[in-house]
């Protein structure tokens, strides 16, 4: 079976909340994830909410597919999602942040897309 891509989808939980309101922070560490993980961004876009749990969500386009991530600091909680077609691995993402946002609890889902 041969396959187009791979999608990384992450629960990350018991990240320190004043983090996951930090939107340069978060999208510095997350951008730096990527690029350490051999993803070319082309864009990225970033939006911190003032209601609510004032989380926030990225996105970046990426050469190979997109990569966004959006926090709920009312539940130490931050959603990964991570979409490659070619060569560089989420996984490799994702190990990256861990080791940074240090959560202590992360539930993963992988897909491969497009699958024949």
């Amino acid at each position: 079976m041969s396959r187009i891509g791979t999608h990384l989808l992450a629960d990350l939980y018991g990240i320190d909340l004043a983090l996951l309101r930090d939107e340069g922070e978060l999208v510095r560490v997350f951008r730096a994830a990527l690029d350490g993980a051999g993803f070319s961004v082309l864009h990225q876009l970033s939006h911190r909410f003032a209601d609510g749990g004032q989380g926030v969500t990225g996105m970046f386009l990426l050469s190979v597919s997109h990569a966004t991530f959006h926090t709920f600091p009312e539940h130490g909680y931050m959603a990964v999602d991570i979409f490659s077609c070619g060569s560089a691995d989420p996984q490799a993402v994702l190990d990256i942040l861990t080791q940074t946002f240090a959560p202590h609890t992360v539930h993963t889902q992988r897909v491969d897309r497009g699958e024949r």
